[in-house]
């Protein structure tokens, strides 16, 4: 019976979810341009896609060799590429970057490295949870769990303590952590939580007519997630101590930062559930009181998997990221007092991501959009800045967005930049002195353009709340295509493409993707404009930005021949 409801449930909200598709956009308000509905037929879809597969076809046959992804050796002075020729033969190229000399290799080396600009490589931890090694840093003690409960027993003999009781199978203590001194293990009594299951519908299987009832685990708004409770345990004098702060119910164990001068404290990351707080908290080790080194709070949302923090342990510093004057910026803070030191980069612009952080030099390198204001707001660019927030230097000064990979030494780099109707151009560089990487020739490869694709043209987006434009990218005109109508996020995250989509020719395209997202992703047509909002909740004016349109051929994708690898 149960299995019943839940049938007839999801077919009535899957009629609900048709009639509304069905339905026409939003009325335009006053000022506003007017765009159509986009209300294609079955015939009209199947047609796209038949068209898309011909492109997609040709430029498969036809676009070879189309990227750079540089492995960089270990000592920095040289690296080495993939390339894809005609039947998916491969062929490895190293570049000398001291000898500025390419060499073609029999086979694939060894001992590289690949680096990519994120903030994924330092926040990451933040969904894992957090231990150490059960041995403790002088090798004189062994913290483990039996039963479920923190045992600890000495290196130099067989005695074990049990300095917990009350844990078991069901409800164990877990994720232990060692204090660099070995003076202090931080523990958790851990409460497992199963996320409940979610169910949906099949509704076009091969072979047959009938649905299919599928589930999987996922948490909604309101299910409990597994709680991690706080303790701090002393294998001098056997103690246990249970720390004064709330249970972690969102994220895992945390990842603990201890004073480098004195390991009575440490700090953690506190993310409250709902993501509109962000806390690091200090624990007094011997005293199991805590108290908040900062704390950041909003109406809105904090977008956590952007928020970066790097500790500087050795001078009690921290750098972070924070949205709280409406822009992505990075900050210098006292990490034992919570206090501000510097405002590294500030302006209406983003930072998008940070590779490396010489802390010798205290010297940051990342990656940032809209800076410059004569350009597409979402073109990505690589700087280098002092901790001091001075000697800004733009290590990519050419007008295009950019995919830079550095040397493990940052002496060198390999910048591969282009535009959305421009060519890949790759150019290695040291420090800020650059020459061409003889790897591309910007040209088109004859079995492509001999078919008179349709290319793509810039231009500008349509404006949204009267005093912006909105970074759009559409094949088509803009009263046809369904993502023309689509406003995209601001730079803090988006979905536009602004490289030159060599890969892109490799993909398959679906001419349906705009509809589908347009419709599931609740973004705002342009007939119904909205500001931009950031996390913080303000409202950031977006810069003129570039669409693409392919003209009078509404079916194309916008293909950008790439430039072909020699």
């Amino acid at each position: 019976m149960n299995m019943k409801k839940i049938i007839l449930l999801h077919g009535v909200l899957l009629c609900a979810l048709l009639q509304a598709v069905a339905q026409p956009l939003m009325p335009a308000q006053a000022g506003s341009p007017t765009v159509s509905a986009y209300q294609p037929t079955r015939a009209g879809i199947m047609d796209r896609y038949r068209k898309a597969h011909y492109l997609d076809s040709i430029a498969t046959r036809s676009i070879f060799k189309a990227t750079v992804r540089p492995h960089w050796s270990a000592d920095g002075r040289s690296f080495w590429y993939r390339n894809y020729g005609k039947d998916s033969i491969k062929q490895y190229v190293l570049v000398d970057a001291v000898k500025k000399t390419r060499t073609i290799l029999d086979a694939e080396p060894a001992d590289t490295i690949t680096r990519h600009t994120g903030f994924q490589r330092y926040t990451g931890r933040r969904w894992a949870s957090f231990s150490t090694d059960s041995v403790s840093p002088d090798k004189q003690w062994i913290a483990c769990i039996r039963n479920g409960n923190v045992c600890i027993k000495s290196a130099k003999d067989d005695n074990v303590t049990a300095l917990t009781t009350d844990g078991d199978t069901a409800k164990p203590y877990g994720n232990l952590a060692w204090s660099p001194d070995s003076k202090y293990v931080v523990g958790y009594h851990i409460n497992p939580v199963k996320d409940s299951a979610v169910y949906y519908v099949l509704s076009s299987v091969h072979g047959t007519t009938r649905g299919q009832l599928k589930m999987h685990p996922y948490k909604q708004p309101g299910d409990p997630f597994t709680t991690y409770e706080m303790f701090i345990f002393r294998p001098r004098d056997k103690r246990t101590l249970k720390v004064n702060t709330p249970l972690v119910d969102f994220f895992g164990a945390p990842e603990l930062h201890w004073r480098y001068h004195d390991n009575r404290y440490f700090t953690f990351e506190r993310v409250e559930r709902g993501h509109q707080r962000f806390r690091i908290v200090e624990v007094d080790a011997e005293t199991a009181q805590t108290r908040t080194v900062y704390d950041e709070k909003t109406s809105t949302f904090i977008y956590e998997s952007r928020l970066f923090t790097y500790y500087l342990p050795e001078t009690s510093e921290l750098l972070m990221t924070s949205e709280k004057d409406g822009w992505q910026h990075l900050y210098l803070f006292d990490a034992v007092t919570g206090a501000q030191k510097q405002e590294i980069t500030r302006g209406p612009w983003v930072v998008r991501g940070v590779d490396s952080i010489d802390t010798k030099k205290r010297t940051i390198w990342f990656s940032a959009s809209g800076m410059n204001p004569d350009e597409d707001p979402y073109y990505v660019h690589y700087y280098r800045i002092d901790f001091d927030g001075k000697n800004l230097v733009n290590l990519t000064p050419v007008k295009a967005n950019h995919i830079v990979t550095f040397s493990p030494d940052r002496k060198y780099y390999l910048d591969a930049y282009s535009e959305i109707d421009v060519p890949t151009v790759p150019q290695t560089a040291k420090n800020c002195s650059r020459w061409n990487t003889p790897m591309l020739r910007s040209t088109w490869p004859p079995a492509f353009t001999f078919r008179n694709p349709s290319m793509p043209r810039v231009g500008t987006g349509l404006p949204i709340s009267g005093v912006s434009s909105s970074a759009l990218t559409t094949t088509t005109p803009l009263n046809v295509t369904p993502s023309s109508r689509i406003s995209t996020p601001v730079p803090r995250t988006h979905s536009c493409p602004k490289t030159s989509p060599a890969a892109m020719a490799k993909c398959k395209v679906s001419p349906s993707w705009a509809l589908s997202s347009y419709r599931s992703m609740g973004w705002a047509p342009l007939t119904a404009p909205r500001p931009f909002m950031t996390s913080a909740g303000r409202t950031s004016p977006t810069p003129a930005s570039r669409i693409v349109s392919s003209g009078s051929r509404p079916w194309l994708p916008a293909i950008n021949t790439q430039t072909q690898l020699e």
